[in-house]
């Protein structure tokens, strides 16, 4: 039975005012275990160190009752690591792009929620970018479609004329059956092995 339970991942992220946070939630049983991950995306600290620091906050819980106290880890990142970071990540796509493609063809895209509220000084600038951000919206949510065929869509560009302002929420829910999980982490497990881990 464990095989055939639905995995829920939710990957929420919201911006108002000068703050940014980067939810992410991993459910089964319809959310009686879940773990949560918070991150305060990002806070800049570059105080001549040219390093990026995140508080990433961990919440692990049994129905409504948490299973472990509130953790709270910081990271930092400087530029360099940074650039090491995203040539890692080219390498390992290109790498198990087999599993990958296993997990593309069998994952399911229940929700995503992009919803963007813009001002400007200026009424008519700013009905000039909210018809820009539908446009690019618009189109991404089509290709959207075409490759991963999402159960529920919604967009919204909400222009505020009388103030400057921006704020953002995305919110995506996609879930994957936990025998789905074991046999691409086998796939994986077998492509590491086959192939190791050398970057150059």
């Amino acid at each position: 039975m464990l095989l055939f339970l639905d995995l829920k991942i939710e990957v929420r992220f919201i911006r108002e005012g000068e703050n940014d946070e980067l939810n992410i939630t991993i459910s089964i049983l319809k959310g009686l275990l879940k773990y949560k991950t918070t991150i305060p995306f990002i806070d800049f600290l570059n105080n001549g160190r040219n390093i990026i620091t995140a508080n990433i906050y961990k919440k692990a819980k049994v129905s409504n009752t948490n299973a472990i106290e509130d953790e709270k880890e910081e990271k930092e990142f400087n530029y360099d690591e940074i650039k090491i970071i995203i040539k890692k990540g080219h390498y390992y796509y290109k790498k198990y792009c087999e599993v990958l493609h296993y997990i593309h063809k069998r994952i399911t895209i229940n929700k995503v929620l992009w919803k963007t509220n813009i001002g400007l000084e200026d009424a008519a600038d700013t009905a000039i970018i909210s018809g820009i951000l539908w446009g690019i919206k618009s189109n991404l949510m089509t290709l959207l479609k075409r490759k991963l065929r999402p159960q529920r869509i919604y967009i919204d560009v909400v222009p505020c004329y009388v103030s400057k302002k921006f704020g953002v929420i995305f919110d995506c829910i996609v879930t994957l059956k936990i025998g789905y999980i074991i046999i691409a982490g086998i796939k994986l497990l077998s492509t590491k092995i086959k192939g190791g881990e050398n970057i150059e």
